[in-house]
C-alpha cells in the first residue's frame, strides 16, 4: 500500500518515503509515527496512545515525543512546504493534509485472479509450547492453495505479521493488497480436533464463507483437503474438480511426523542460530517417523545450508555435502515437492554450481507459482550467474507475494548486488543501508554494504561498517566471502574482495 499527499508517497511495504526527486530520510521510529498518524487521520491521536504504540514497554519522556513530531513535521514541510501535522493542545496530533491510497508497485490487482492471504491460526486449547500445532494446519492449506495457478497467494511469512494483532480485514487488504483472507481456530480434546475457518472480503469486510471441521486428530489431513476443496469452490467456481484435488499434495503418513516437521520449521523461521540448532533433531525424527514425507528431508537440508552459509556449523563442506544429500533424497522420495527442488539448488548454489541451482529453482517454481523465497533464490542465483536484469525481475516477484517477509533484508541484499552489477551505485547503496537496517540481517549483508561503500568512494564508512562487521563475525575473511557467494565472473569476484581488503576485511 502506497499512501500519497502533497507530491508525496509513503510505501508502507518498501518503508520509504519519496518525493519527485527520490527517497527522504526518516528514521524508523518517524517512519512509523508518520504511518500511524495517516491510518488515523480521520481523528486527533492522542500523545498518550503513540507514545504507546511507538514506545511499546518502555518508559519514555513526553519530550521524545514532541522532538519526533517536530522533525518528522519539519522534514515534511522541507519536501513540499505545507503543514501536514496539525498540533491540538492538551489533546495530541492530527495528520491533516489530503491522501490517496494505491497499490504498492508490482503488486498484482486484486481483478488480475483471485488473491488470498491465510492468517496464523489461533490455538484456543494448546499451550505456548503447541502453539506451533494450530501455524502447522494454517501453513499447509497456504501451501495447498499457492499450488492452484489460478490464485495468487501471499507469502505465510508475510501472514505471521499479523499473528498478535487485531488488524481490520480492510486494512489487511490495502496493506497486502488481496481480496480474500482467511482466518481460523484449532481446538484439540483427546483425540479430538475443532477446526472452525472464516473466509472474509477485504473490501466489503463480508462473511463470504464459515464452518467448523469436527474430527478424529487422525483425519487432520482430510480436514486440510475439505477446508482447500470448499475455498476454491467459493472464491472460482470454475476452478475445476481436477485442480482442486491437484492442490491437496501427499499427507504425510504419520501424525507424529508431521507434529515433528511443523515444530521444526517453527524453530527454523526464526532465523536465528539457536532456532536453527534446535530444528534439526526435530526434523530428523520427523524423517524417521516417516522417511517418505519430502518436506522433512528439505527441512534438513535448509538447517545443513544454513550452517554453512551462517557459519554455524563446525565444517563448512559437510554441511554442503548433507544439505545436497538431504535436498536429494527429497526430491527420490517425491518429484513433485517445490520445496525439496528449492532446497537442492540452495546448496548447489554453495557449490558454485550455478546452472544446476537455477534450474532446481525453476523446477520449484513451475510446481508452485506461489513460492516467495523461491523468486527470491532464483533472483540471487542469477545476480551471482551475471544476469541483474532478471534477478531484478524475479525479486519484484518475491515482494509482491511477501511484502512482509521476514528475510526482506536478503531481498534487499540481492537487490543491491543486482545493482552493483549494473554500476548503479547509488541503487546499490539504497537497498544495502535497507538490508543492513533489519535486525536480522546477518554478515554476508554487511560485507556487500561494505562493498557499495567503497564502490561508492566512501572509504571511512566502509571501514566503520567493517570493523561492526568483525565485531560480529571476528573469523569473517574475503575467502569465507568469496565461498558463499560464489560469483560466476573471477573478476567481478576478485574486485569485491579486493574491496573488502581495502575496507580492512582480513584476506584469510
Amino acid at each position: 500500500m502506497i499512501f500519497e499527499f502533497c507530491n508525496l508517497s509513503l510505501d508502507i511495504e518498501r518503508r520509504e518515503l519519496r518525493s519527485s526527486d527520490g527517497a527522504l530520510k526518516l528514521q524508523p521510529r518517524l517512519f512509523d509515527l508518520l504511518l500511524y498518524l495517516i491510518r488515523n487521520r480521520e481523528r486527533v491521536v492522542t500523545k498518550e496512545e503513540l507514545l504507546e504504540k511507538l514506545w511499546p514497554n518502555v518508559i519514555v519522556e513526553e519530550g521524545a515525543l514532541q522532538r519526533a513530531v517536530s522533525v518528522t513535521r519539519s522534514t515534511l514541510r522541507a519536501a513540499c512546504g505545507k503543514e501536514c501535522i496539525r498540533t491540538y493542545p492538551r489533546q495530541g496530533y492530527r495528520f491533516i493534509s489530503e491522501v490517496t491510497e494505491q497499490a504498492s508497485r508490482g503488486v498484482a490487482p486484486s481483478s488480475a485472479k483471485p488473491s488470498i492471504v491465510v492468517l496464523p491460526f489461533a490455538c484456543l486449547s494448546c499451550d505456548s509450547d503447541q502453539a506451533f500445532f494450530a501455524e502447522g494446519i494454517a501453513e499447509d492449506i497456504s501451501t495447498a492453495l499457492s499450488r492452484l495457478r489460478y490464485l495468487f497467494v501471499i507469502s505465510r511469512a508475510s501472514g505471521m505479521a499479523y499473528r498478535e494483532l487485531a488488524t481490520d480485514v480492510a486494512e489487511i487488504g490495502r496493506e497486502l493488497s488481496v481480496r480474500y483472507v482467511l482466518s481460523g481456530s484449532v481446538r484439540t480434546n483427546a483425540d479430538r480436533i475443532r477446526v472452525s475457518v472464516s473466509l472474509m472480503d477485504t473490501s466489503t469486510r463480508g462473511l463470504i464463507w464459515a464452518d467448523r471441521f469436527d474430527r478424529q486428530l487422525g483425519d487432520l489431513f482430510t480436514v486440510q483437503d475439505e477446508i482447500t476443496a470448499a475455498i476454491v469452490a467459493t472464491i472460482e467456481p470454475e476452478f475445476s474438480h481436477f485442480e482442486a484435488s491437484r492442490a491437496g499434495g501427499a499427507p504425510p503418513e504419520s501424525l507424529d511426523a508431521w507434529t515433528a516437521y511443523q515444530k521444526g520449521l517453527w524453530h527454523l523461521y526464526q532465523f536465528t542460530q539457536q532456532g536453527i540448532q534446535q530444528s534439526l533433531p526435530l526434523f530428523e525424527r520427523a524423517r524417521s517417523l516417516d522417511p517418505r514425507f519430502a518436506p522433512v528431508h528439505a527441512g534438513i537440508s535448509f538447517t545443513h545450508f544454513a550452517n554453512a552459509y551462517l557459519g554455524y556449523g563446525k565444517v563448512r563442506p559437510d554441511e554442503i555435502r548433507m544439505a545436497r544429500l538431504s535436498a536429494e533424497e527429497g526430491v527420490g522420495v517425491d518429484n513433485h515437492c517445490p520445496f525439496a527442488h528449492w532446497a537442492l539448488g540452495r546448496a548447489l548454489l554453495l557449490t558454485g554450481n550455478l546452472e544446476g541451482a537455477i534450474e532446481e529453482i525453476e523446477t520449484s517454481l513451475s510446481l508452485n507459482p506461489n513460492f516467495a523465497h523461491g523468486y527470491y533464490m532464483l533472483g540471487w542465483a542469477q545476480v551471482l550467474n551475471g544476469d541483474a536484469i532478471a534477478a531484478l525481475s524475479n525479486l519484484d516477484k518475491a515482494e509482491q507475494l511477501s511484502p512482509l517477509d521476514p528475510l526482506m533484508f536478503a531481498f534487499n541484499m540481492v537487490r543491491s548486488m543486482a545493482h552493483l552489477h549494473l554500476k548503479e551505485n547509488a541503487l546499490a547503496l539504497e537497498y544495502a543501508d535497507k538490508a543492513c537496517k533489519q535486525p536480522k540481517a546477518h554478515a554476508h549483508a554487511l560485507a556487500i554494504r561494505v562493498v557499495v561503500l567503497m564502490e561508492n568512494a566512501m572509504l571511512d564508512d566502509a571501514r566503520v561498517v567493517a570493523q561492526t562487521l568483525l565485531s560480529r563475525r571476528p573469523d569473517y575473511t574475503c575467502s569465507l566471502f568469496e565461498c558463499n557467494m560464489p560469483y560466476r565472473s573471477s573478476t567481478e569476484r576478485a574486485q569485491m574482495c579486493k574491496q573488502l581488503a581495502l575496507a580492512g576485511i582480513p584476506v584469510k
